[in-house]
């Protein structure tokens, strides 16, 4: 067993003796940062992994309520729409008090 270990690791050493690193100090320089700047880079390259499925739900349930409130109708609009009437002027159908609001913007 051991024998074994060592051919296989004098094989894999034979195939890699042409193969050097260079770069060391870059690599434990990102592994271990020592500076401020260099904890601020490894913070900002982390992976941040957001589930679609629970995101989309709940992106769907805020418009759904959203589009259900502003369907609801409110009394305040009631009472206004109440009181208005249509008036036919020309062919032309208005709300009679925006009507008389115009006539009034343009007799002055």
């Amino acid at each position: 067993m051991i024998n074994e270990k060592e051919r296989i690791k004098a094989h894999l050493n034979n195939e890699l003796k042409h193969t050097h690193f260079t770069k060391q100090q870059d690599v434990l320089k990102r592994v271990y940062p020592h500076t401020w700047k260099q904890k601020i880079v490894t913070l900002w390259n982390k992976e941040i992994q957001i589930p679609i499925i629970p995101i989309t739900a709940l992106f769907v349930l805020v418009m759904v309520s959203v589009g259900s409130l502003e369907n609801s109708p409110t009394d305040s609009i009631d009472e206004h729409n109440k009181e208005r009437v249509l008036v036919d002027i020309a062919g032309n159908y208005y709300w009679e008090d925006e009507f008389e609001r115009a006539l009034l913007k343009h007799e002055n």
